[in-house]
């Protein structure tokens, strides 16, 4: 009996010394220091806001602790935004940034004083505060010109075109049109007059284009001075040709005008006119003018003699940006070209 006991006995302390001399060896890892969630710049004035403006600010946002750095989100007081980054995330000494912004409609003559509330992983701070600033001022006149540009085409030496164009004023105040100064060939019927268009309110100006010039492109512009403090200075381009050929006269193109119909964006597109000389002399063009971007053309003769015949190519790149797209090649007459930029590449060629 004692021989058993004795046995069991020192298996035991074996048993127990090999546990004891495990656990004494094994390596321990020494935790991280937690997250810092840390901002350069806690606040921003944005200063004097115009009303309907809508300024923006993006804070910067560092992890100054020892580990991963977790924004979980962001609330914002009434009439601030505030949008997080898409890499949430941010491993110790980087930085990323939240964008705030501050919608001012219907605040004219307020201060502000908002608040941002960003809550994250650090348990120092785990909601930290950010503030933005300022005062909203009343909202100035703002001019709007429609259309803000005029295409007249062609031009008989005695031709004489009319358009109306629509001022509006899409301000809080008055606006005030003190001068629109002329180009050569286009003017505008109130040169010197002062307008007066109170908010929401439109006027209409009148716009006349007569050659000043035998021939050639009409490539000049209006100017339109107001009190609209951000464009003091608006300008209406206008383009055309002036030919020498009352109406057009003298000269035939087939066809008259081109559409490509619908067309796939960065295409490359042809189109030939034959151009005819009607006329009793020899005519000569000069270097085709274009409103389309990108566009060229070649002729197979730059004299035509009277009753003959010559060949106009035109060559052109369609843009990326998709929709509706009108212009004119000017020769001696215009030749309406146009097409439409559509989103897919199952379009039919059968119109290049």
């Amino acid at each position: 009996m004692y021989r058993s006991l004795f046995l069991s006995a020192t298996i035991f302390s074996t048993i127990f010394v090999a546990l004891s001399y495990a656990q004494e060896t094994t390596p321990v890892t020494p935790a991280l220091p937690p997250p810092q969630i840390t901002f350069p710049e806690s606040s921003h004035d944005f200063g004097s806001i115009e009303e309907g403006d809508m300024p923006t600010y993006n804070f910067v946002v560092k992890n100054t602790g020892g580990s991963q750095l977790v924004l979980e989100r962001v609330q914002t007081s009434c009439g601030c935004t505030a949008a997080l980054p898409q890499e949430r995330e941010v491993a110790p000494g980087d930085t990323t940034t939240i964008n705030v912004s501050f919608n001012s409609q219907n605040r004219a003559g307020q201060s502000v004083h908002k608040t941002v509330t960003v809550y994250s992983n650090d348990p120092e701070q785990p909601q930290a505060t950010l503030t933005i600033t300022g005062s909203v001022a009343h909202r100035g006149p703002r001019l709007q010109i429609i259309p803000s540009s005029w295409d007249v085409g062609v031009l008989g030496p005695d031709s004489v075109k009319i358009k109306h164009l629509t001022l509006k004023n899409e301000g809080g105040r008055d606006l005030i049109i003190s001068k629109i100064e002329g180009g050569i060939n286009c003017t505008a019927a109130t040169d010197t007059l002062t307008i007066t268009i109170p908010p929401g309110n439109t006027d209409r100006l009148e716009m006349t284009c007569q050659p000043k010039i035998a021939k050639g492109i009409i490539n000049e512009k209006i100017t339109v001075e107001s009190n609209d403090p951000k464009s003091p200075q608006s300008d209406i381009s206008i383009s055309g040709y002036i030919t020498p050929f009352p109406g057009g006269e003298g000269i035939t193109i087939i066809p008259a005008e081109k559409d490509f119909g619908q067309v796939a964006p960065l295409d490359t597109l042809s189109a030939q006119f034959k151009i005819k000389n009607n006329g009793s002399s020899t005519i000569s063009l000069s270097n085709s003018v274009t409103t389309l971007p990108g566009a060229e053309v070649q002729f197979s003769s730059r004299d035509i003699e009277p009753d003959q015949t010559a060949t106009a190519t035109l060559s052109l790149k369609t843009t990326s940006e998709l929709g509706k797209r009108e212009g004119f090649i000017y020769l001696e007459v215009a030749i309406p070209v146009s097409m439409e930029v559509a989103d897919t590449a199952a379009i039919s060629t059968d119109t290049k």
